[in-house]
């Protein structure tokens, strides 16, 4: 049994000794091919996205990125937990929805929280922990990353430079290098001359397939240099990112014992002293703000104000409030001493009560939002802002929670979490939609049309769907249904000046394709409504304002 069992440690040892290496190396085993492949992403999305109208791009960028990340482990036999596997998904979810929506403030959350994804992932590929990581390992290991972007590129080639291989491992890669190397280079003679041929005995062949790489030809521009750096910075900076993930995220952070990076310095004196001072000031505002949640317009008037100077009066001051407040409980928990427990739990009752009273002034902001929609109608901005007030107030709502079951370390994933929430609940909300919906049914019960803002570059062609739909209904009065084919006409005549023409295959989209077949399917529909000609441009002269639809050509 004693043999047995040295036996199988041995076993167990000399295996944790083959793979010590692939996990714990510091340099790359293939540093000049990485370096090629993210040089061939960074040129490949330079002919996709320069002077290209934005469509597609980013949901292929991003998941190009992902597969390159997940290549290059593989390449360099780096094993990755299925912690990051898992983030990678919502990563390219959320790049992929970008292809289905054109409004900016959910493109900017959709973007946003992939950029944030791939950070993390950058920051824990090979150690999986972005589910435990505090607030702290993600701002110290996000500067370790900035740090690696700049000087992995060098570190990198001085690594491979002295890194050193068996002589048949050598022999072997060296090989199969060459292999695939020959190999390319005989292939691509061979395609240019039987293609040539093959273009030379029809025509069609030779449209079709220089029109299918056209996009590859490079042309000496006064902006090719701009390019060439473009695609060098990018490479020098990705690698730099790629080589931290794949040598610098293996190390385990030691998260537990869930110990303060900074020695709390305040006592609970004064912390209570600040959170009660809140408290008072807080307190005073809501009984204030009291009347307004009950009385409504009648109170506004009395006091002089009208809807609109009441709404826009301290909105965003009073969202500045909510997340000034949550910053300021968030730095009192890291940083007050809290050594019994009546100390601990009169923290926490403080800390909630002022959380509390800052949700009640967010339900204040989001009253006066109300108001103020109620009389001239939804917006992009108004409309973003009452969801994005909802979200601040489910972010504390979570810190009351974690504050009271002592689990403020899990504040980084609620945010990263509730980032993702955000953007997707802007994807499936369809803003641009939403606010063409509302402003129609706002109408249709006798109020007038924003018909200006809706014909507008403000919405995109998110909203065509709805206009269509109500355009088609049969439910509008003969005024409203003019007034929104004008709308509608408007939009198809900036469509044709500016998108038609524009069918590069990366610059599609899912809005625009949506919208060029509604347009052509309601051509009979739309003859009755013609653009007029203005010294400026064709468009229309709406209650509300002229807008110009299509310009003059420029000469």
């Amino acid at each position: 049994m004693e043999t047995q069992a040295s036996d199988i440690h041995e076993e167990s040892a000399s295996n944790s000794a083959a793979i010590q290496p692939a996990e714990h190396r510091e340099g790359l085993r293939k540093t000049g091919w990485i370096i090629l492949l993210v040089l061939a992403v960074g040129i490949f999305i330079d002919r996709i996205t320069f002077n290209r109208l934005l469509g597609a791009q980013w949901a292929i960028f991003v998941n190009l990125l992902l597969l390159v990340v997940f290549v290059a482990a593989k390449v360099e036999q780096r094993p990755i937990p299925w912690q990051s596997y898992l983030l990678a998904i919502p990563i390219s979810l959320t790049a992929i929805l970008t292809y289905f929506r054109l409004e900016p403030y959910t493109v900017m959350a959709l973007v946003g929280f992939s950029l944030v994804g791939l950070v993390y992932l950058a920051i824990s590929l090979l150690n999986g922990q972005w589910l435990v990581y505090r607030l702290r390992e993600v701002i110290v290991q996000g500067l370790r990353l900035i740090g690696s972007a700049f000087i992995g590129l060098p570190i990198a080639l001085i690594q491979s430079s002295h890194h050193e291989e068996s002589e048949s491992t050598q022999e072997k890669s060296k090989g199969k290098g060459w292999a695939i190397l020959r190999g390319v280079l005989i292939a691509i003679p061979l395609l240019v001359i039987f293609g040539l041929l093959f273009s030379a005995a029809d025509p069609i062949f030779s449209e079709r397939i220089f029109g299918a790489f056209s996009w590859l030809r490079i042309e000496i521009t006064d902006e090719f240099v701009a390019q060439v750096v473009l695609v060098l910075l990018f490479t020098y900076f990705g690698f730099g990112a790629l080589w931290h993930a794949l040598t610098k995220s293996q190390q385990p952070q030691p998260v537990e014992p869930d110990q303060p990076l900074v020695r709390p310095f305040l006592g609970m004196t004064e912390s209570t002293i600040i959170l009660a001072s809140l408290i008072v000031l807080f307190g005073a505002f809501v009984l204030v703000q009291v009347r307004y949640f009950f009385g409504g317009g009648a109170n506004i008037s009395a006091e002089g104000y009208t809807y609109a100077e009441y709404a826009r009066r301290g909105f965003f001051e009073l969202v500045v409030v909510a997340l000034f407040t949550w910053l300021v409980h968030y730095g009192l928990s890291s940083f007050t001493r809290r050594e019994s427990r009546r100390e601990r739990t009169t923290f926490t009752l403080l800390g909630v009560l002022l959380l509390l009273l800052t949700g009640v002034i967010l339900v204040s902001a989001f009253q006066r939002l109300s108001l103020y929609e109620a009389a001239y109608g939804f917006t992009r901005d108004r409309l973003v802002a009452h969801i994005f007030m909802i979200f601040v107030g489910l972010a504390l709502v979570v810190s009351i929670v974690l504050e009271a079951t002592r689990g403020l370390k899990h504040m980084a994933l609620s945010l990263l979490l509730g980032l993702l929430a955000f953007s997707l609940t802007l994807t499936f909300v369809n803003v641009d939609a939403t606010i063409a919906r509302q402003n129609l049914e706002h109408a249709m019960t006798g109020h007038p049309l924003d018909a200006a803002y809706l014909a507008g570059m403000t919405i995109s062609e998110d909203a065509v769907p709805e206009l269509f739909r109500y355009f088609d209904s049969g439910e509008l009065s003969p005024e409203l249904y003019k007034e929104l084919g004008n709308v509608i006409t408007c939009r198809k005549g900036r469509y044709w000046d500016r998108w038609f023409d524009n069918r590069f295959w990366a610059s599609q989209h899912a809005s625009r394709t949506k919208a060029l077949e509604l347009y052509q399917a309601h051509e009979q529909a739309l003859d009755p409504f013609a653009l007029t000609d203005y010294q400026d441009g064709a468009g229309f002269i709406f209650p509300d304002g002229k807008v110009i639809c299509v310009y003059p050509p420029e000469e």
